[in-house]
């Protein structure tokens, strides 16, 4: 049932286009021109749509491991990292300034355990 109510909000202009075409008759080569700039929103939209639903979640674990992630409140021994887009709370052994590149050992629950960056093979 979802996925009709979907489509059929997806298809809801093309459906009020057809609607205004046929109550008020204006030249059909205009709702061609309309009509066909609408189907290629829906599909623009449709690809986009999938794409970002297909995109795996950098939220895993098995995602985090290994990662380089730079400092934005130093760690001390807690402070906050940043991966991607995403902030996270973060723990290490020793200080680590704000700016600094890091790279994540672990996770405990949200908290993430890292360390001092120092070797560039280790970075994906």
């Amino acid at each position: 049932m979802k996925e009709k109510l979907m489509l059929f909000a997806l298809l809801l202009d093309e459906i009020g286009l057809i609607a205004i075409y046929i109550i008020t008759r204006f030249p059909f080569k205009y709702f061609l021109i309309l009509i066909s700039i609408l189907i290629i929103k829906d599909i623009f939209i449709v690809i986009k749509v999938w794409d970002i639903l297909d995109k795996k979640s950098l939220l895993g674990i098995e995602n985090l491991i290994n990662r380089v992630g730079l400092v934005v409140e130093e760690i001390n021994p807690m402070g906050q990292i940043k991966i991607g887009n995403e902030i996270w709370r973060a723990e290490g052994d020793e200080f680590i300034g704000e700016g600094e590149k890091v790279i994540i050992r672990s996770m405990e629950g949200l908290r993430l355990k890292v360390e001092k960056y120092r070797d560039e093979c280790n970075e994906r």
